[in-house]
């Protein structure tokens, strides 16, 4: 199955050298089902600001994800796409539900964090709901970036204080 994607993917780029482009057609939009996809959404609509993608990115580290796996085995390679020669790309999707609606039941899979799923796929390019609106791609670089965040559960810091608290009594 994965290399009829590969094939199909890699196919619209040798048959475009040859015919004249045709217009391709817009992906389905994702209605979303969960929080981390609500947040997909709004990181990534007109006029998102860096608090949209800043509290997608910290969502996205502690959701439970669905990293596209190379074999029926929870410790097998993420499987990757190349949709260009030597651009190595690892499929993660918001939930096992969209592995099955974009790629098919049969595709091999793993539900980890996402934390865990870009950290198995560290050195490759990534795509987050490949083939749906919005989707979110990021070069290796990208992902370091992302890992280097923390998941948010941290408590979110205190805004500082004008002048220093009261004195609950006299120090000795």
């Amino acid at each position: 199955f994965l290399s009829a994607m590969l094939t199909a993917l890699a196919a619209p780029a040798a048959f475009a050298q040859t015919q004249p482009a045709a217009p391709r057609p817009a992906l389905p939009v994702v209605e979303p089902q969960d929080a981390l996809e609500r947040a997909l959404l709004a990181a990534t609509e007109p006029g998102a600001g860096e608090p949209e993608r800043d509290a997608f990115r910290r969502l996205f580290l502690r959701s439970e994800v669905a990293l596209a796996l190379s074999a029926n085995a929870p410790d097998a390679p993420p499987a990757q796409i190349e949709p260009r020669p030597g651009l190595h790309t690892c499929l993660i999707f918001t939930s096992s539900a969209r592995v099955t609606e974009i790629m098919g039941a049969d595709t091999p899979r793993v539900v980890v964090t996402g934390r865990q799923a870009l950290e198995r796929g560290r050195g490759a390019n990534v795509v987050i709901n490949i083939n749906r609106r919005p989707f979110i791609t990021l070069d290796a670089e990208g992902v370091e970036g992302f890992l280097a965040l923390p998941d948010g559960r941290e408590a979110a810091p205190q805004p500082q204080q004008s002048q220093p608290p009261a004195s609950t009594g006299p120090s000795q």
